[in-house]
């Protein structure tokens, strides 16, 4: 004879057990859920990648944060602005109107503060986007008849900076 412990350990465990099959009030048999897959993506820790606020080139290796549980899958931190991202958007191989568009919807939500604007904005300018960024992130803003008056980046940059040293210079005054 079968004691009431071992029944009850017998019963528990096929309780326990997720594979089993199983029969409903009505006498129906109930499949069991089928087993979640999780799926390991192996990575290349020495692929470099751009921080997007900063547009700082690394390895990878370099954004990764270290958690109790390991290393995180799903953010990263720039290892020079120390600005937190998800992994996507470090992962992203943008073009420079998708980077536009990114920077603008995320503007609502901080860029500009997260931004190192002087890093970025030579950065910006060693890619060689700095005009046509300017120029989508306009059009996207709705002010891009201003773009007109520039034949060049050069020109462009050039205007920016004399704004840029206009405004610092006013700065200094009422300092």
């Amino acid at each position: 004879m079968v004691r009431e412990k071992k029944l009850y350990d017998m019963h528990n465990k096929a309780k326990d057990d997720k594979q089993q099959i199983r029969f409903g009030a009505k006498a129906e048999v109930i499949q069991p859920k089928p087993a979640e897959i999780t799926q390991f993506t192996t990575v290349n820790c020495n692929e470099p990648v751009m921080c997007p606020f900063c547009l700082h080139r690394a390895k990878l290796s370099s954004f990764f944060i270290s958690t109790k549980k390991g290393i995180s899958q799903g953010k990263a931190q720039c290892p020079e602005c120390h600005n937190g991202m998800l992994m996507k958007s470090l992962w992203a191989q943008w073009t420079l109107q998708e980077y536009a568009e990114w920077v603008f919807k995320y503007a609502k939500m901080g860029f500009w503060q997260k931004c190192p604007f002087h890093a970025w904005k030579e950065r910006l300018r060693a890619i060689g986007w700095s005009y046509e960024f300017w120029k989508r992130y306009r059009d996207l803003k709705g002010s891009g008849d201003v773009d007109a008056q520039f034949n060049s980046a050069e020109e462009q940059s050039d205007y920016y900076d004399k704004r840029a040293a206009e405004y610092e210079a006013a700065n200094k005054e009422s300092v």
